[in-house]
Order: structure tokens, then C-alpha cells, then sequence
């Protein structure tokens, strides 16, 4: 309590008054990774003082250290690397460090176990419940009581865990975690776009692994989201999103969920997503949808039949589905039917 420490990649800096003032407070590791508090002690992942591999250290007060945890100096088989010590991780049952080919966890930090082995450095991790939520190379993977790290659960997605340890994920109920998933997505949660995409993915894919269709078209919603937002994402990432996009889809369609009928309405309308164009198709999926009570599906119908688009023009088509859209709620219906009115152009 009352301390405050920063660090360098070579020095720690203490603070006793908030951060006011600070002073030198000596150098215990170099090439340092992470500098943590838990447990009423700080926690610094670095390597060892002679330089062979990485320990984890434990302080109380922030200058007198002492390791508890240094890597094993066994190589892996398969990278031919030393298992060095990535991150620090830390709940009120588990403390965890992750490894250049896995998962080490203790807790108490004195007797310690090694999971989830891989061929790839686990390079972040987060705690929720009976599961883990790993960066393992590129990707975010949910890892749940196998040892070995099951490369099918991975999430398309590569980000920073900082701040995703105190994500608010609320229950294991489905219902629970996609309302959870609905209200980062929707900006009523989430600090800033990035926080909003991770912890809706967070809560989108908990609830969509359990079979939830609607927090499968959440996650859809969200991976779109992400290939918008993140330029920077390589081929093969995107490539990766827009399959896992297409197969979510598809599930949620077999579980006659509205929104995703009207995807797969709309890729068969224009060839897309690896499906045939086939206009009778789309148009018969965009009805389905539409009777199901999916008002977007309506206003397309209309738009589809205003314009003549696919079909041939039929403004009595067009007003009859767009006044069901007004009527289901959709808040831009009333204007369209008006321009429809007033010139029918």
C-alpha cells in the first residue's frame, strides 16, 4: 500500500506519494517483460542476473527481490528453444506464467505445474472461471481442462491483453454473456473502439461456443467491426475472419436465426462468399428472413423492389414490405415510404 513502481527495460523507479516524486530503486533484471502487482506484493517477469534464462521475482516492497520461478533450462523438442518466461498472470486462486512453448501455474507461487503445451510462445494470458483465454502466435484461443493447446478453438484475432484481465464477463449463462457481448458492441461498456471489439469477442464467443445463435451473428457483427477498424491485419488474418465469418453464418442460419438467413440472402443475390448468385434464392431467403420479423430484411425487400434491382421494378411490392419494416420498428422506414409517395422515383 502507498507504493508505486515503474519501470525500464534494465531499471525500477519506486514512488511512495502517488507518483509525485520518484526515486531510483535499483535493477534487478534486464531485458525486463512485465512488472505486476498482486497479492500485496509486486511481481517482475526478467531474465536471470547471469543471463542464461528468465525468472519470475516477488517483492514487498518494491526493492528487495527475490526469484520464485526460474524457466527450465530443457529445450523443446520441436522449436529447440528454451522455455523462457513471457508474462505474469494473477487471480485470487491462480497465479500463472506463460512460456515460449506453455503454460506455467501455481497457487501459491511455490509449487508449480506446466500445462498447455505448444509449438508456439504463449505470449499473453487472461483468467475467466475454469478457462483460459491465450495469445498463443497469432491468435486468441480458448483453452479449457486439455493439456495439450487445441488449435480448432482459435479466435481470428491478435491483440495486446493489457486490460483484459478486469474484463466485467459477468457468468457462464449464454444469455448473460451475449447481453454482455451486446452492450460492449454497442458502446455501452468499453473504454475505446479496441476495448469494445476484444471484450465483445470476449463474451460473443463464450456464449456462441455453447450453440447461442444470436451471439454467433454478435461475433459476425464484431469480426466485420475488426477487419474495418484494423488495417493493418495481414492477408492471411483477414483471410481467416471472413471464413470463420462464413461458417458462423451458417450456423446460426440451421438454427433459423433471422439475420444470418439474411446474409446468406444477400451472398446469394450477388455471388458472394463463396456461393452461387442464384436471385430466386436470395430473394426467398430475404422473405424467410422477413417473416421471421427481421425488419432490415424488409427494407431491403422494399429497396430491392422500389429499384428494380434482381427483379423487375414493382413500387406495391416495394411499399408493402417497407411499411412492415415500419411497422416491426425499423426507425428508417417512414422516411423512405414517403419519397416513395410523394414521386414514386
Amino acid at each position: 500500500p502507498g507504493i508505486v513502481l515503474a519501470a525500464s527495460p534494465k531499471e525500477i523507479f519506486l514512488s511512495t506519494d502517488d507518483g509525485q516524486t520518484w526515486r531510483w530503486a535499483g535493477w534487478q533484471a534486464v531485458h525486463l517483460r512485465q512488472l505486476a502487482a498482486a497479492r500485496d506484493a509486486f511481481w517482475l517477469v526478467g531474465s536471470t542476473f547471469d543471463y542464461s534464462t528468465s525468472a519470475l521475482y516477488r517483492s514487498a516492497d518494491g526493492v528487495n527481490w527475490q526469484s520464485v520461478l526460474v524457466a527450465p533450462r530443457d529445450k523443446n523438442p520441436v522449436t529447440q528453444k528454451n522455455p523462457g518466461l513471457l508474462s505474469f498472470f494473477a487471480d485470487a486462486t491462480q497465479l500463472a506464467v506463460t512460456t515460449n512453448d506453455s503454460i506455467l501455474t501455481s497457487p501459491d507461487g511455490k509449487n508449480w505445474s506446466r500445462h498447455y503445451v505448444s509449438d508456439e510462445p504463449v505470449t499473453q494470458l487472461v483468467r475467466h472461471r475454469n478457462s483460459w483465454l491465450a495469445e498463443i502466435g497469432s491468435r486468441l484461443v480458448w483453452l479449457h481442462s486439455a493439456e495439450k493447446i487445441p488449435s480448432p478453438a482459435a479466435l481470428p484475432v491478435r491483440v495486446a491483453a493489457a486490460g483484459v484481465a478486469n474484463a466485467p464477463i459477468r457468468a457462464a449463462n449464454p444469455e448473460a454473456l451475449y447481453q454482455d457481448g451486446l452492450a460492449y458492441e454497442q458502446g455501452k461498456l468499453g473504454k475505446d473502439i479496441d476495448e469494445r471489439i476484444l471484450h465483445a469477442s470476449i463474451a460473443y464467443r463464450l456464449a456462441s461456443d455453447t450453440g447461442h445463435p444470436a451471439a454467433m451473428m454478435g461475433l459476425v457483427r464484431v469480426h466485420f467491426a475488426t477487419l474495418q477498424h484494423r488495417s493493418q491485419l495481414t492477408p492471411e488474418a483477414r483471410a481467416e475472419y471472413e471464413k470463420e465469418i462464413i461458417d458462423l453464418v451458417g450456423r446460426a442460419a440451421e438454427k433459423n436465426n433471422p439475420e444470418a438467413i439474411r446474409f446468406r440472402a444477400e451472398w446469394y443475390l450477388n455471388g458472394q462468399a463463396g456461393f452461387p448468385k442464384d436471385v430466386a434464392k436470395g430473394i426467398a431467403e430475404y422473405k424467410r428472413a422477413a417473416e421471421m420479423g427481421d425488419w432490415p430484411a424488409m427494407r431491403l425487400l422494399g429497396g430491392i423492389y422500389f429499384q428494380g434491382q434482381h427483379v423487375p421494378r414493382d413500387l406495391k411490392q416495394a411499399e408493402l414490405w417497407l411499411e412492415k419494416a415500419r411497422a416491426a420498428g425499423d426507425p428508417q422506414a417512414a422516411q423512405i415510404l414517403q419519397g416513395i409517395r410523394r414521386g414514386g422515383k
